[in-house]
């Protein structure tokens, strides 16, 4: 249409064409020329509305897609800090639990020491105390067991019956008394026994 109207306009007047003729000629091209001036305005008018609307549209599309993907960094940011903080918390409560079992073992340890450190003191007063049973019970019995039997050996004056009676006797007050002193040591064996393993359940 351009080339056209540029042709019109270039195009020369008839040369028969004079007066009136002419000038009517001229006015029709002019005409002609204003017509296609006017629809190449309109064509322009209208590839330029349609390069704004192009160009919104993509400006449209272009916003969402920035949008988009600034929610999406977003949302992932979100689920990343999310992860990050439960796994400190994970690591948190493994620590706590580590520490609480260091507690717990030493508390152990230290109950298992002081316990040990008991059950040596009950067993040496333990033995202490039988062997003081023995010396002023036992001791004393097996002594006039010694006596008798050297009397006997030396043939005294002594009823030698009566004497054998006695040294009986004291045999039998000796084998009863070892007999009550095991009895109590054992009971006491076995209940240190018990504590132990009553001790070593709760822990």
């Amino acid at each position: 249409m351009l080339q056209e109207n540029v042709a019109l306009i270039e195009s020369p007047a008839p040369s028969h064409e004079v007066g009136m003729q002419a000038s009517l000629s001229e006015r029709r091209r002019q005409e002609q020329t204003s017509a296609r001036a006017k629809q190449i305005d309109t064509v322009v008018r209208s590839m330029q509305d349609e390069e704004e609307s192009l160009l919104e549209r993509r400006l449209k599309a272009w916003d969402y897609l920035f949008k988009r993907n600034v929610l999406m960094l977003g949302l992932a940011f979100a689920v990343v800090t999310l992860m990050l903080a439960y796994n400190f918390r994970l690591l948190l409560a493994e620590f706590a639990r580590t520490k609480d079992m260091e507690r717990r073992v030493r508390d152990n340890a230290e109950s298992y020491r002081v316990m040990s450190a008991r059950i040596l003191e009950l067993q040496d007063s333990e033995r202490r105390r039988m062997a003081r049973e023995l010396h002023d019970s036992v001791g004393q019995y097996l002594a006039g067991l010694k006596i008798n039997l050297h009397q006997l050996e030396m043939g005294t004056q002594f009823d030698t019956k009566q004497l054998i009676r006695e040294t009986i006797d004291l045999t039998d007050y000796a084998i009863q008394e070892v007999r009550t002193i095991s009895h109590p040591a054992s009971a006491a064996s076995r209940g240190v026994g018990i504590s132990l393993g009553g001790a070593l359940v709760c822990g």
